[in-house]
């Protein structure tokens, strides 16, 4: 399975790539927002996706935002959002 990882904090893109590797995971990453939704729109891009949520320039949910509205069944990604935030407002 291919794995797409965005976060633009080196050290925690690295150690989640190290520990989904491990794993078996066949794993591709992205800086930021843009460099993700660039390797999504690629005809042969991973399925799972793990964005961080706070990222310059296109944060996580922006990314989210992009890929479920041009989305068809056949294309439909499973999303993992990670964040630091603990407020209940931006949870829910």
């Amino acid at each position: 399975m291919r794995i797409l990882i965005a976060d633009d904090d080196p050290h925690s893109l690295r150690l989640l790539r190290l520990l989904l590797l491990k794993e078996g995971y066949e794993v591709l990453t992205a800086n930021n927002g843009r460099e993700a939704l660039a390797a999504l729109s690629r005809p042969d891009s991973p399925r799972l996706v793990v964005l961080d949520w706070m990222m310059p320039d296109i944060d996580g949910v922006a990314v989210c935002k992009e890929l479920r509205a041009g989305e068809t069944e056949q294309d439909y990604r499973y999303i993992v959002l990670l964040t630091a935030k603990s407020e209940i407002d931006d949870l829910v």
